[in-house]
């Protein structure tokens, strides 16, 4: 009798471990799904208001070519592609205080200054952080085209928003409001290996003077007219090295370091992270016309093709598909999903020295 209840004590005791490590477990999934905050609440069976938020910064990437890369793949090997993105970003952005939103194909979102607020360094940690990523996606690898290297096209805009739990079987942390859609077309109307951002993101980035920014020109915005917008270059305090960025989990793929003539490049070092970003030429050229090398579909303004809108490019047309959410920007758009094909030009930035605008 003895020995029974001492087995079924031990029996007893190994259980209650699995169900710990289990639990431990589906928290650390929820976790990746919502932020902690919220995931906290609705662990408590409480209802999780929708806040608003007076400053944030929003980033949005998509993979230049996209389409045309995949048009080349089996599904799996874009599955395999998109993970290998997505896990050195991943792995990237935890060293920022930033949150990401989601993922749509290629498409990439992530926002600073919610759900916990930082005061002012959100713009800050955004810029950081879209540097870092810009350079890192030239490491990542097409298992299926070896001599072949992704480019990233970026888009920064700082602004109010309201953030908020929608659905129930399966919810969703959404961000709501202009600025998501401002910080989209940001992304939209970028450039191969350039991060776009709005004048409200330069104004923030100013404050310390620690950026170096390029004035683009105006481009004309839907249902905003013109704005005016800037290429980041890059950190003003830190060294130009490059091309020893490396992905930790593929450290094979390392470049040679090249010397780079005083002026013709900004970078941006974090950790043990060397970044070299080209320096654009002032461009006030339309964006109609300025962005017609980039593989993006735009419409006769320069602006985005949004969802539900035929995309007519280079011969071809499509349905960019639904979108999903409330009006003003939830961030499950299909904006950035569709591209038309490159027109096959590669894209070289010019060698000149950049313009920096006067305090940058």
């Amino acid at each position: 009798m003895t020995e029974w209840i001492q087995n079924y004590a031990r029996s007893l005791r190994e259980r209650t471990e699995d169900l710990k490590q289990q639990r431990r477990l589906a928290e650390d999934l929820l976790h990746q799904m919502l932020p902690k905050s919220v995931a906290k609440q609705l662990r408590q069976r409480k209802h999780v208001k929708a806040e608003s938020y007076e400053k944030v910064t929003i980033f949005f990437s998509d993979i230049v070519g996209f389409t045309v890369i995949s048009a080349s793949c089996t599904p799996m090997q874009v599955v395999e592609m998109l993970n290998n993105l997505y896990v050195c970003f991943d792995t990237r952005i935890d060293s920022y205080d930033v949150y990401k939103v989601e993922t749509i194909g290629d498409a990439y979102m992530v926002v600073s200054g919610l759900p916990e607020r930082n005061g002012d360094k959100h713009a800050d940690e955004i810029a950081k952080m879209s540097l870092d990523l810009v350079a890192a996606v030239r490491q990542v690898p097409i298992p299926h085209m070896p001599g072949k290297r992704l480019q990233l096209r970026a888009g920064i805009h700082t602004g109010p928003c309201v953030a908020g739990i929608v659905g129930s079987k399966m919810p969703r942390y959404c961000l709501f409001g202009d600025t998501v859609n401002t910080a989209s077309r940001m992304e939209s109307t970028s450039l191969p290996q350039r991060v776009h951002a709005s004048s409200d993101t330069y104004m923030a980035l100013m404050k310390d003077n620690a950026y170096e920014l390029q004035f683009r020109g105006e481009i004309e915005v839907k249902g905003k007219g013109k704005m005016r917008t800037y290429w980041l270059i890059g950190h003003k305090n830190y060294s130009v090295q490059n091309d020893s960025l490396v992905c930790h989990w593929n450290p094979s793929l390392a470049r040679r370091k090249k010397k780079v003539a005083p002026g013709s490049s900004a970078s941006i070092e974090h950790s043990n992270t060397s970044i070299l970003f080209p320096s654009p030429s002032e461009n006030t050229t339309p964006v109609s016309q300025a962005d017609s090398d980039s593989g993006r579909p735009l419409g006769s303004e320069g602006t985005l093709l949004v969802a539900a809108q035929v995309e007519q490019c280079s011969g071809g047309s499509g349905t960019l598909g639904s979108m999903v959410g409330g009006p003003q920007g939830c961030n499950s758009s299909a904006e950035s999903l569709r591209e038309c094909p490159s027109n096959g030009k590669p894209f070289s930035p010019p060698a000149d020295k950049p313009h920096l605008l006067p305090g940058s």
